[in-house]
């Protein structure tokens, strides 16, 4: 029945078995990469929709009735996870789609995966607050490495994303993984330093002293895992992954 059902899925994609959450299934609520940022390091290459704009990409009622179909047979997950090949929070809809899940399947945990780009608008995270794990991601604390890794769309700035997440730790009571990118960048291009002094801005976005290479905070577990990629001239290729 499973089967059946996946050859006809448009909106969700697995099980998986995902590392950090478990056996997942992934819920995509835009276009084929449309997102905020035009990051260097992608897996899924170039963006092809970089936008701010928030709205209903995809049907929201088809998202909650594919959803109801598969979940109706309560199959063994761990997780839904919103995620795929671009920005969820872009999708107008994504709270509705959460409060039905929690509501219908209340067995099942929510994840969120997102580039945190849009969290520092209040809508945005009060359609989110209702998950059960966020998983926000941090390229970089200066402008100038953060533009040219992430390739923002225009508005998007590293002030409104830590303004973002820091409001996202007041008002979220799940748990959050942060994920911070560690580029290591080609010797062809000595300007972007990643590692550098702004990363202790952090310390005051997030209220806790910074550990190598990534961040803690007491009674959330805001630091998961961290992604090593290694940039090169034409762009960056994944290098590896270091668990913390």
């Amino acid at each position: 029945m499973i089967l059946f059902l996946y050859l006809f899925m448009k909106y969700l994609f697995g099980p998986v078995n995902s590392r950090r959450l478990g056996r997942s299934l992934g819920i995509d609520l835009v276009p084929y990469k449309t997102c905020t940022l035009n990051c260097i390091y992608c897996e899924c290459g170039e963006t092809t929709d970089i936008t701010a704009d928030i709205r209903e990409y995809v049907p929201t009622d088809r998202v909650i009735e594919e959803l109801n179909s598969f979940l109706s047979t309560r199959p063994p997950l761990d997780v839904l996870t919103f995620s795929g090949s671009g920005e969820p929070t872009l999708h107008s809809g994504i709270g509705t789609i959460i409060d039905f899940l929690k509501d219908t399947f209340p067995e099942y945990q929510i994840a969120v995966l997102t580039n945190g780009t849009l969290l520092w608008c209040k809508d945005v995270r009060d359609s989110i607050l209702r998950a059960d794990i966020i998983i926000p991601s941090l390229d970089a604390v200066s402008e100038g490495v953060f533009t040219k890794i992430a390739r923002p769309v225009s508005g998007i700035d590293v002030k409104l994303i830590l303004e973002g997440l820091t409001e996202l730790r007041n008002e979220f009571d799940g748990r959050i993984f942060l994920e911070i990118f560690i580029v290591l960048v080609s010797l062809l291009d000595e300007s972007l330093q990643v590692i550098d002094s702004p990363l202790y801005a952090l310390h005051t976005a997030f209220g806790q002293a910074l550990f190598l290479f990534g961040l803690c905070k007491t009674g959330v577990r805001l630091c998961q895992n961290l992604n090593i990629a290694c940039a090169y001239a034409n762009g960056c290729a994944e290098f590896g992954l270091i668990e913390l």
